[in-house]
């Protein structure tokens, strides 16, 4: 399975965004073992993809990037470390693009020395489909398959077999490459016995029920002005639809594009969960009478080979400006694919981040604007007001110039760069309200000093405050308060997801390890803990810390 894809969003216009986890390296890689260890739990070959920093589609197949070592391995790498250590993962896509110079699957500097012989990965690499490499050089760098195999691009079919005669590929290279794949093959029982696999089953009741529930909780409820939602259905006798609210948002174009047995539409769910009340869809927004409740659809679609053309959602904006003087309250249902710059924010009164919510898309809806569910998703991207607030401003930062495009953030991506820089911030990373209240307490660390490769217990309390069951994604973040090197005001380096009944308080342990504290030294080319003080910050999100505390470390 051509899964899952495990880049980091560094623009907001990437086109395969979609597919990709967060702006964030370590909760990428959590999310990165979690889907891959799906996958081959069934007995299925996973593939990480794509290595690495596939950014953006502009230039996709001739695209150089000039990226710092440093931003590699800290920002671009981690989610396919861990893919390999944590997860097993049987098999590695190369990307289309270069890397300093170097196609994907020619460069022996990932391939080989990173992927191969630093983090010990035993299954094979293999090309995208129709990538750009010569025979020799991407046999001796470390790839060991490409795909499609035929066509022009086709270089181990036409040229292997004659570098291997001549020397320039040794034979025991050769061997190596046979031994990967026959070796997965074997681990997944495609060679020897005739493999069994359970009865499998298509749009079955469990399939319509887990889509429902995957929607809801990557729900992000994003703005709720003085409680506009959750709506009361007895009080509501009419609700008029805006957009389009005739379709579901069910998957992103390109090779990941799904298309269901069925698809539940935001004005189909509405409509069945108050069958009492009146629900039009209005085509033509000025048509619209008034009244008490506005639903506006927004949607931006987003394709592999094309990133969009702007990280703004002002078009929409009519429609917003036409409805929002006319009804009492007005909620915005997003169908996008991360970050954006919502020029009519204040115009409205609730914003619900739907992303692509799949084939159950309005039943989720209609439960979370009525109230069955409360809202328990965070984002895992920031959203900048203006995309001047982003990294990659500059022509040479992206789309590129002549085919290049410079990485000059380094390792300031996403929050790093929105703190770092104090650009302006719409919504933080981790953000996501509830329609309950919590309280954080009780924070307790396990040692003020950690010591070489000890383990940090960081333990604390949360009680639900609120008249609602519901679910709170606490985050953990470290910052390093007396580093030799610049680094980001405070990393990601723990989460947990509590669902709690109301007055319920729940303890979460977390644990942090050398590793959470350290930085990618150039000079030793190496992964560095420097002696010092460290903060722990406990909250909501990025930006709502609650809980503070400090700790020393020493080698």
């Amino acid at each position: 399975m051509l899964a899952p894809m495990i880049n980091i969003i560094r623009i907001p216009e990437g086109g395969r965004n979609f597919e990709l986890f967060s702006e964030d390296p370590f909760l990428s890689s959590h999310s990165s073992v979690a889907v891959i260890n799906g996958i081959q739990d069934v007995g299925i070959l996973a593939n990480a993809k794509v290595i690495t920093a596939n950014n953006q589609e502009t230039w996709r197949h001739t695209i150089n990037e000039i990226i710092p070592e440093r931003a590699l391995r800290e920002i671009y790498l981690p989610s396919f470390e861990a893919s390999v250590k944590e997860a097993n993962v049987s098999t590695i896509m190369t990307g289309y693009n270069k890397i300093n110079n170097i196609y994907c699957s020619e460069h022996s500097h990932l391939l080989r020395k990173i992927t191969k012989d630093e983090w010990g990965f035993e299954g094979f690499i293999m090309t995208d489909w129709g990538t750009r490499h010569k025979a020799i050089s991407a046999a001796n760098a470390g790839l060991d398959m490409e795909m499609p195999g035929t066509g022009e691009n086709a270089q181990f079919r036409k040229h292997l077999a004659d570098a291997v005669k001549s020397g320039e590929v040794s034979e025991e290279t050769l061997n190596e490459m046979v031994y990967r794949i026959l070796h997965e093959m074997k681990r997944f029982g495609l060679i020897g016995k005739n493999r069994e696999y359970p009865k499998g089953l298509l749009n079955a009741p469990e399939h319509k029920k887990l889509a429902y529930e995957i929607a809801l909780e990557g729900a992000v409820l994003l703005k709720n002005d003085n409680n506009t939602l959750p709506l009361n259905p007895a009080n509501v006798k009419k609700i008029a639809l805006f957009g389009d609210a005739r379709n579901a948002m069910c998957s992103g174009g390109g090779s990941s594009l799904v298309l269901p047995f069925y698809s539940v539409s935001p004005y189909e769910g509405i409509k069945n969960r108050i069958e009492n009340a009146e629900v039009i869809h209005y085509e033509d927004y000025r048509s619209a009478p008034g009244g008490e409740v506005a639903v506006v659809c927004i949607s931006s679609p987003s394709t592999e080979n094309k990133d969009r053309e702007t990280s703004s959602l002002f078009l929409k904006s009519e429609i917003i400006d036409a409805v929002s003087g006319k009804y009492d309250k007005v909620i915005v249902l997003l169908r996008t694919a991360g970050g954006y710059s919502l020029p009519w924010i204040d115009k409205v009164d609730a914003v619900f981040q739907m992303w692509f919510p799949g084939q159950e898309e309005g039943n989720a809806e209609a439960a979370l604007i009525f109230g069955d569910v409360s809202p328990s998703g965070k984002l895992p991207v920031t959203f900048g007001k203006e995309r001047s607030d982003y990294p990659a401003v500059k022509s040479s930062e992206f789309p590129g110039i002549d085919e290049k495009v410079i990485y000059s953030e380094g390792i300031f991506v996403g929050y790093r760069f929105f703190e770092k820089y104090k650009t302006n911030v719409l919504f933080p990373f981790g953000h996501g309200l509830s329609y309950s209240d919590f309280e954080y307490n009780n924070l307790k660390i396990s040692t003020d000093h950690l010591m070489g490769n000890d383990s940090l217990i960081i333990s604390y309390t949360i009680k639900n405050i609120g008249n609602m069951e519901a679910a709170e994604v606490s985050q953990l973040y470290i910052s390093d308060l007396e580093s030799s090197v610049k680094r980001p005001v405070k990393e990601l380096k723990g989460f947990d997801k509590t669902l709690l009944k109301p007055g319920e308080t729940k303890t979460i342990q977390l644990t942090v390890n050398k590793k959470d504290l350290s930085f990618w030294d150039k000079n030793s080319n190496n992964w560095i803990a420097e002696n010092g003080r460290f903060k722990i910050l406990i909250g909501a999100s990025a930006a709502d810390l609650r809980l503070k505390g400090t700790f020393s470390y020493s080698n």
